[in-house]
C-alpha cells in the first residue's frame, strides 16, 4: 500500500489523441493537473497516408516528451498502412508500450495507468501490468460497446473477444461514460470488476445557461461532422416532415466533412434545403454562438457513447431530440425526447413536440442538471475518489 503522505502519479494512456481526436482526454488530464495530480499523457497517434498524404513523413516518429499547455506529454506518431488492420493494431500496441517505458525510465513507475478506451490502450496497459505490476483502470468511450443498435452489435469483431475479456477482467475498475455501455462490458468480464459511470467533461466556462430572445423562426441545430453513423440522412428526412407542417422551422448544421458524394446525395433528396443553413467547421466559441442562435438540439446518431455535443447543448439550456443511443441519465424527460434509431418519423415527432411545447421546458433547470453531471469539478472529484481508493487502500 502506498504511503498516503506521498503524492501519487497517474499516467493517462489514450487510445487516440490530438491531432486525431481525443480532445476530451487532454481536457480531463489538464483538469487533473489543475487539481494537483502528478499526471502525464502517453500518446501514440496513428496517421493515415490518405489523410496526411505528403505530411506524414514530417511528423517525428521517434519518442519524445513535451509540455503542452503545462501537461507533460510523451508522444510518438505511427504510420497506418492501408488494408493492414491487424498489423496496424499490433504495431500500435508495441510502440505504445515502448512509449510508456520511456516515461517509466525518465519519470519512474506511475502508481496507476488510466486507460481511455480498451481498444487498444487497454491491451498495452495489460502487458505493462504483467511486466511492471502497475494497476490500470479503463474509461470506456466507444459507442460500439452500447447495445442500442444493430450497428453496435456488429462493430466488434468476434476475433477480439478473448483479448477484450483479458483486458477488462484485469482492470482494477471500469468507468463507462454511459450506463448503456455496461451490459456489453459485463459480457467480457470473467470476474467481479467494479463499474462506475462517470460523464465526459465539458467546459462550463463556455457552455453554460444562456437566455434566448423570442424569435419568429424556430431553429433546430446539429453540431457534428458528417459521417454515416451520425444519421444525417435521418435528420434531413425528419426536418422535411417538420418543415412541411411548420413554415417557420429552420435547421442549422455545424461541422465539416459535408463536401462529399454521400452527403450531396442526401442533400439532393431534401425538399427544404432553402430552410437549412450549413455553417461549416467551428471552434468552441463559434459553436456556442450557434447554440445561442438555436432553440432545440437534434441528434439522429446511430452510434454514440454519450455525445459531448448533446452535453454542451443541454448545458446552454437547449432541450434536445435524440435517438436512444444517448443515455437516459443524460437526456431525461425534462430535457427532451429519445427515439429509436433509423426512424425519421419518430424523430420528426419528437422535434415537433419540443417545438409546440417549448415553453414547458425549464431551460435553466436543463442547464443546471447537465452542469452538475459534466462539470470539471464533479468529474475530477469522482476520479480522485477512485484514484485514492485504488492506490491507498
Amino acid at each position: 500500500m502506498k504511503d498516503k503522505n506521498k503524492p501519487y502519479k497517474i499516467l493517462e494512456l489514450p487510445s487516440w489523441y490530438p491531432p486525431e481526436g481525443g480532445k476530451f482526454v487532454k481536457q480531463q488530464a489538464s483538469a487533473l493537473r489543475r487539481a494537483g495530480v502528478d499526471v502525464a499523457v502517453a500518446a501514440n497517434c496513428p496517421l493515415t497516408w490518405k489523410k496526411y498524404t505528403w505530411r506524414v513523413p514530417f511528423f517525428p516518429h521517434r519518442i519524445f516528451s513535451i509540455y503542452e499547455h503545462g501537461l507533460l506529454t510523451y508522444r510518438c506518431y505511427t504510420r497506418r498502412l492501408p488494408r493492414a488492420e491487424s498489423f496496424n493494431t499490433e504495431h500500435w500496441i508495441t510502440k505504445t508500450i515502448l512509449l510508456c517505458e520511456e516515461y517509466i525510465k525518465e519519470q519512474g513507475k506511475p502508481d496507476l495507468i488510466h486507460v481511455h478506451s480498451s481498444m487498444w490502450g487497454g491491451a498495452a496497459a495489460l502487458i505493462l501490468k504483467k511486466k511492471y505490476n502497475i494497476p490500470y483502470i479503463i474509461t470506456e468511450h466507444r459507442g460500439r460497446f452500447s447495445e442500442m443498435s444493430d450497428e453496435n452489435c456488429i462493430s466488434i469483431d468476434k476475433k477480439f473477444r478473448d483479448r477484450l475479456i483479458d483486458i477488462f477482467s484485469n482492470a482494477e475498475l471500469i468507468i463507462p461514460v454511459s450506463s448503456l455501455l455496461i451490459p456489453k462490458i459485463k459480457s467480457y468480464l470473467q470476474k467481479d470488476i467494479s463499474i462506475k459511470v462517470i460523464s465526459n467533461m465539458i467546459d462550463i466556462n463556455k457552455f453554460h445557461y444562456i437566455a434566448r430572445e423570442k424569435r419568429e423562426n424556430f431553429t433546430f441545430i446539429n453540431a457534428n461532422h458528417f459521417v454515416w453513423l451520425k444519421g444525417y440522412d435521418i435528420l434531413l428526412k425528419a426536418f422535411d416532415i417538420v418543415a412541411e407542417k411548420h413554415g417557420n422551422a429552420r435547421l442549422l448544421i455545424v461541422g465539416g466533412g459535408f463536401n462529399c458524394h454521400d452527403f450531396k446525395k442526401i442533400w439532393a433528396d431534401c425538399k427544404n434545403r432553402d430552410k437549412i443553413t450549413m455553417y461549416g467547421e467551428a471552434n468552441q466559441e463559434q459553436v456556442v454562438e450557434c447554440l445561442v442562435a438555436a432553440d432545440c438540439f437534434v441528434l439522429p446518431s446511430r452510434v454514440e457513447s454519450q455525445s459531448i455535443a448533446v452535453l454542451e447543448a443541454l448545458a446552454t439550456g437547449l432541450p434536445a431530440a435524440t435517438t436512444e443511443v444517448v443515455p437516459p441519465e443524460v437526456l431525461t424527460e425534462e430535457c427532451g425526447f429519445r427515439v429509436p434509431i433509423n426512424n425519421a418519423e419518430a424523430l420528426a415527432e419528437a422535434m415537433e413536440k419540443i417545438m409546440l411545447n417549448y415553453n414547458s421546458f425549464d431551460k435553466e433547470k436543463i442547464s443546471e442538471k447537465t452542469i452538475q453531471t459534466a462539470s470539471e469539478e464533479n468529474v475530477v472529484s469522482e476520479l480522485l475518489n477512485i484514484y485514492n481508493t485504488i492506490i491507498y487502500d
